[in-house]
């Protein structure tokens, strides 16, 4: 979570400032890599300022590998956190965080 909450900032502001959510972290000068898996970033159609920050986890234990977890934003600047944990697995979860999810 906190690897997502720190691009947070700078997406909001990019996005703020251009009017459109961000299409690639590359674009922000941040690596797609982190320390557990990838970096990703989702606009959402139809939505000015709407789009998900998505960390695909790939360096994990086998349960969470594949798994993702994403702050998204609506288009009027609410962020909301989401996963694709199994119900299950929602002891792994931020309690913040919305289980079940689909993440592109």
């Amino acid at each position: 979570m906190a690897t997502l909450s720190s691009l947070k900032t700078v997406v909001e502001t990019e996005t703020l400032m251009k009017g459109t959510f961000p299409s690639s972290v590359s674009d922000l000068g941040v690596s797609p890599s982190a320390a557990i898996g990838t970096l990703s970033l989702a606009p959402l159609s139809g939505t000015a300022g709407a789009g998900k920050i998505i960390m695909e986890f790939v360096y994990a234990t086998p349960q969470n590998k594949t798994k993702k977890m994403a702050l998204q934003r609506d288009g009027e600047g609410s962020w909301k956190c989401i996963a694709t944990h199994a119900v299950s697995d929602k002891d792994l979860l931020p309690k913040s965080c919305t289980a079940a999810q689909t993440i592109p």
